[in-house]
């Protein structure tokens, strides 16, 4: 098992190209974010980031870069499998690279289904899959133009302003490794 994971990391380099070594010292030094004080939320509350984030994925599932990176707050952080990405250059770069703007990225027709929403005091957590026919490489992962669906847990917490301020999307890549 650990030869496995050994080369799984040689063969599948993070999002390096998308990150300045300010960014990749920022896990190191702010993450996770500092806790907010809060309250129970009530049904109001859960509306509220339902919508705000039904905001966000509609416009990653339409490919609208522009739209996407109108939902995150102006210091808002993305962290993709560990890798965090600290400014909305950055940001939109990751989206692209994954395909979820018009004419770009590893993932043609790049779509997120949601199959369950939970909520904390600070966060919703959606479990989803990340469907899309794979035509450029991944990470490391050579294109297949197979259709896939990539299961994730993901975490969005907003600010009072209705931006979202922290995601942290958790993916797994296995899918990509089966050979069809």
């Amino acid at each position: 098992m650990m030869s496995c994971l050994r080369n799984s990391r040689a063969k599948h380099p993070p999002f390096s190209s998308l990150q300045s070594n300010k960014q990749r010292t920022f896990r190191r030094k702010q993450w996770p974010p500092p806790r907010v004080d809060c309250m129970p939320i009530d049904e109001q509350e859960r509306d509220r980031r339902r919508a705000l984030l039904r905001a966000h994925l509609d416009a990653e599932n339409a490919g609208d870069g522009d739209a996407v990176m109108a939902t995150f707050a102006a210091d808002a952080v993305m962290v993709y499998n560990s890798m965090p990405f600290a400014s909305h250059e950055a940001i939109r770069s990751a989206h692209e690279y994954i395909g979820f703007a018009r004419g770009s990225g590893a993932f043609v027709s790049a779509r997120n289904e949601i199959d369950r929403e939970s909520f904390t005091d600070t966060d919703i957590v959606i479990e989803g899959r990340m469907c899309g026919v794979h035509e450029r490489d991944f990470m490391g992962f050579a294109p297949s133009g197979r259709t896939v669906e990539l299961p994730f847990v993901a975490f969005y917490q907003f600010d009072a302003a209705g931006k979202l301020a922290h995601e942290r999307v958790i993916m797994n890549l296995g899918p990509l490794r089966a050979t069809g």
